[in-house]
């Protein structure tokens, strides 16, 4: 006589389940699943947007995809162009991979690298709020100019060199990811307040929702401050202690407070402002910087506390880790073609840009911490991806080279 089967427990009902229920879960959760673009779309992302930015700075010729990927893996590996071809591309010679590339135009590649930088990044952070941070990168360089002496810009040593190429960059900070959205050539006798000013135009007109502007001590002047007011932005600068009047400040024992300053330039422009100055103790001996050390901010549109505004300036540093970044990604090379090397600048801030892309798609995707999406997708290991990607397009570029030129024959 058979017995009535015993009622299932809960656990024996979830193992129970049947295989629709488990697939319309699987259906529901298909978009999430989706760990962001493929490896053909990775090597899209790169590769395509530089290669119309070469037809349009340069000229149209048949191989331009195998000449802008060898300078994006020349670019990714450190090494010269002649490696590369030398061990990928037997067939394409790197003198004339070099006579190509010489072929750029400083100003037409200047017009073009904004909208490379900003046609992936700006619809994903359109609608979110946004913190600006503008600085200038100085590159070293120990040639002589190749067309006009405004090519290079003077600066503190650096390196052995006292020349440099300048560049000014904008980041935005959307929930702690950072992506690079504006890149400018420096040139010699251009004032930082106006290029700073015409890059600021360009990202207004992006529709951004600016929270706050962060600038480092080189974008403390009268008219900077003026625009920023005009523009109703909030902002908080950094002010180096030149003069009588800040110095002054250090002497009074009164810690940390907030004061309504002024500030003139040479063409008797005035700005007004509020000045911030926050005491910091250190630790250690005052020969080693330690003791009380002070920091001033020129502030617009901020609360009246010296201490988070700090704390706040703090995270601005993070360019700095952008720019190490980018620094592992820039092609060397001896030219002294200033459009060249701006070219290997930005392939290096694209690689920067989408390595973030990714990071936020794995912690959208699989609901992780930023921490823990950024050690899965370290910069190396998207280098070695994009160098394994380039080698085989330009192995198979050659392939469909040899099969046209058998099918003429």
């Amino acid at each position: 006589m058979k017995s009535n089967p015993r009622p299932a427990g809960l656990s024996a009902q979830k193992d129970n389940t049947t295989s629709e229920s488990i697939n319309l879960g699987i259906a529901k959760r298909g978009f999430r699943k989706k760990n962001g673009p493929t490896k053909e779309e990775m090597l899209n992302l790169l590769l395509l947007p530089i290669v119309h930015l070469y037809e349009t700075c340069a000229h149209k010729i048949s191989s331009v995809e195998a000449v802008v990927a060898v300078a994006i893996l020349s670019c990714l590996q450190k090494t010269s162009i002649d490696d590369v071809c030398s061990y990928v591309v037997e067939n394409l010679s790197a003198r004339t991979v070099r006579f190509y590339l010489s072929c750029l135009h400083l100003d037409k590649v200047e017009k073009g690298v904004n909208g490379l930088l900003q046609k992936e990044v700006v619809p994903r952070i359109q609608r979110k709020w946004v913190k600006l941070v503008a600085d200038l990168v100085l590159i070293p360089y120990y040639g002589d100019e190749y067309e006009d002496e405004n090519e290079i810009r003077g600066g503190k040593a650096k390196e052995g060199t006292s020349h440099f190429h300048a560049y000014l960059t904008v980041y935005a900070v959307v929930r702690n990811h950072r992506y690079t959205i504006a890149l400018r050539y420096v040139r010699k006798k251009e004032a930082v307040d106006e290029i700073f000013s015409e890059t600021m135009n360009e990202i207004l007109a992006l529709d951004l929702n600016i929270r706050r502007v962060y600038l480092d001590k080189e974008f403390c002047s009268v008219r900077v401050i003026n625009y920023l007011q005009e523009k109703h932005l909030s902002a908080v600068i950094a002010v180096p202690a030149r003069g009588d009047k800040i110095k002054g400040l250090k002497c009074r024992s009164k810690g940390s407070r907030c004061l309504q300053w002024s500030m003139r330039n040479k063409y008797d422009e005035q700005a007004y402002f509020l000045l911030q100055c926050r005491q910091k103790y250190m630790k250690g001996s005052k020969v080693l910087g330690g003791g009380a050390t002070w920091f001033f901010y020129a502030t617009i549109s901020v609360c009246r506390n010296p201490k988070r505004t700090s704390e706040e300036y703090r995270r601005r540093f993070g360019i700095e880790s952008s720019y190490r970044m980018m620094d592992k990604s820039r092609g060397r090379t001896s030219s002294q073609n200033p459009a060249l090397r701006l070219f290997y600048v930005l392939i290096a801030f694209m690689v920067v840009n989408l390595k973030v892309i990714f990071e936020m798609l794995l912690a959208r995707t699989k609901r992780i911490s930023r921490v823990k999406s950024t050690s899965i997708m370290r910069q190396a290991r998207l280098q070695r991806i994009f160098r394994s990607m380039l080698e085989n397009h330009l192995q198979n570029l050659a392939h469909r080279r040899q099969l046209a030129d058998l099918e003429e024959c």
